[in-house]
């Protein structure tokens, strides 16, 4: 159940692929990463249940939620996590409302950084759907759809959600310092907020000024 150990960072190593999708704007491309991820990690644990083949893991498979389930449940969901995540990493409602190959180089950043978020927390999301669909399993009227992701959005806020795991892989070794100053108010809301940012980089004097808790260097490489 490789989507669903517990900790896995996602590591960056460049600016986002934004080719795809060009029609998306910068928020609907965050909430869209996240559905996406949610809808492998169903059908990862679906392999994984029907590789099973017992009578209790098969009846198990049939609560777990359709794609198209999912995206009645996760919609105000991810809709949450996608302005919460772009909030913190300070990207404005006008940046958001962009296109992401409008953005400026540190927001092409941020966006990517964004979007890491939403891949990173998408197993959680997962099993918050899943519970959410046993528990409403009996329940066929579909106003009350319409009602699901505000229920996970509860739960969540009362219960909480693991904050990303990032690696920086040299993410900003070729950039000008003043790029990373103007991404560092971001990263350090989403720290304060329970992310874990791991940076390797040839350039540690980038992440100087308080932005770096912790400082390991590394000599021949041990």
């Amino acid at each position: 159940q490789q989507c669903y150990r517990a900790v896995q960072p996602v590591i960056l190593q460049g600016k986002p692929d934004f080719n795809n999708n060009g029609a998306l704007s910068v928020l609907e491309h965050i909430a869209k990463i996240g559905l996406d991820t949610v809808n492998l990690c169903i059908k990862e644990r679906k392999k994984h249940v029907v590789e099973g083949m017992t009578t209790t893991t098969l009846s198990s498979s049939s609560l777990l939620p359709t794609e198209k389930e999912t995206t009645k449940q996760s919609h105000h969901l991810l809709q949450f996590l996608a302005e919460d995540f772009a909030s913190l990493l300070t990207l404005t409602a006008e940046q958001c409302s962009r296109p992401p190959s409008e953005l400026s180089p540190s927001g092409q950043y941020l966006f990517g950084i964004a979007c890491a978020c939403m891949i990173r927390v998408a197993p959680s999301v997962t099993i918050h759907i899943h519970q959410n669909t046993i528990m409403n399993d009996d329940d066929d009227d579909d106003n009350n759809n319409n009602n699901d992701g505000d229920r996970i959005i509860t739960t969540i806020r009362k219960n909480g959600i693991p904050y990303p795991i990032l690696l920086f892989d040299e993410l900003f070794d070729t950039e000008s310092s003043s790029t990373v100053e103007l991404c560092g108010g971001g990263i350090s809301n989403l720290i304060r907020a329970g992310g874990v940012v791991i940076s390797a980089t040839h350039r540690p004097g980038y992440f100087s000024g308080g932005l770096a808790c912790r400082t390991v260097t590394l000599s021949g490489g041990k």
